[in-house]
């Protein structure tokens, strides 16, 4: 699971940013 924490978060973090500047 440590492997895949770091990947993890980054997909949240993209796709929580990818509607925000999508709209901005």
């Amino acid at each position: 699971m440590g492997a895949m924490a770091p990947r993890t978060l980054l997909l949240l973090l993209v796709a929580a940013l990818t509607p925000t500047r999508t709209r901005a």
